[in-house]
């Protein structure tokens, strides 16, 4: 994938891949960790009781374990544990973390998105438990909480276009659905046909539904999940936005956002709220008639 182009060519509002602080630090301890599984596996191999799969029985998400000896810190500790044998499995996770998870934390806020990644990627966990609570097979990797990112870049900017494999354009909003349904036919052949790939669909899935209720119910400052998918009528805009000059709005917009990202949405005032409001419908009317 490649990370998504303003879909008209307007500015897209918040639309910026420099490595914003929460993901930043996200990225590094989930490579540091990483990095210390590699070593393990290097001196001890990664057969059953090496010291590589002591490690991972320790910290990544034994339900068998939990339900025996209440070792809890594993819903956290699993997110930041990656296959030691499978790179990709790494390189896939951070990819989509930095490239969907910085412009929401931009927009955010770095403590409003660690929050929200916290909450996904932990509720993923415990919804995985709650389904196989007597399994002994070790769950590790960031999916859970990387999927409910997805969701909610493709909730702040649906028509911002994805390069799936550098090659076809695909909107962001039609990009999330394709994912969740995949992980849903994932799980069913994997429950219901017997097959074995390896890969926790249901963690993605709880990702992603924890991700939407705790937008749709708790983070009301985000405009509703329901209203992003639906066509907004082609309209003529204010007088007063068409007198705008348009670098003069853009430049207003990223300055207000410099502070979402230092300060949080929540220090906003009623006069910055409307700025982006009117910017946005601004740019979506541009969007309509291009």
């Amino acid at each position: 994938m490649q990370p998504p182009l303003n879909s008209s060519g307007a500015p897209e509002l918040t639309l910026s891949y420099a490595w914003t602080p929460m993901v930043k630090r996200l990225i590094l301890i989930n490579v540091g960790v990483w990095v210390l599984q590699i070593l393990l596996a290097l001196i001890g191999g990664v057969a059953p009781g090496s010291l590589s799969d002591q490690f991972i029985r320790t910290f990544g998400l034994v339900p068998e374990s939990v339900y025996q000896h209440f070792t809890i810190w594993q819903f956290v500790s699993a997110m930041f544990l990656h296959s030691s044998t499978n790179m990709m499995h790494l390189i896939f996770n951070m990819f989509a973390l930095w490239m969907f998870g910085s412009p929401v934390e931009r927009v955010w806020g770095s403590r409003e998105f660690f929050r929200y990644y916290m909450i996904t990627g932990i509720g993923a966990n415990m919804v995985h438990f709650m389904f196989y609570s007597s399994s002994p097979v070790a769950v590790i990797g960031a999916s859970g909480a990387v999927l409910a990112v997805v969701l909610a870049f493709a909730l702040t900017f649906p028509n911002a276009v994805i390069l799936v494999g550098f090659l076809f354009p695909v909107k962001a909003k039609y990009f999330a659905i394709g994912v969740i349904v995949l992980d849903f036919l994932g799980l069913l052949m994997t429950e219901v046909g017997g097959q074995i790939d390896h890969v926790a669909h249901l963690i993605h899935l709880a990702g992603v539904g924890i991700g939407f209720g705790y937008l749709y119910f708790y983070k009301q400052q985000s405009p509703p999940p329901v209203n992003v998918f639906r066509k907004r009528k082609r309209t003529r805009s204010p007088s007063v936005e068409r007198e705008l000059d348009r670098t003069r709005v853009v430049d207003m917009v990223d300055r207000i956002l410099d502070k979402i990202n230092e300060q949080g949405i929540e220090s906003l005032t009623e006069q910055e709220r409307r700025i982006l409001e009117r910017a946005s419908h601004l740019f979506s009317e541009e969007e309509n008639i291009r």
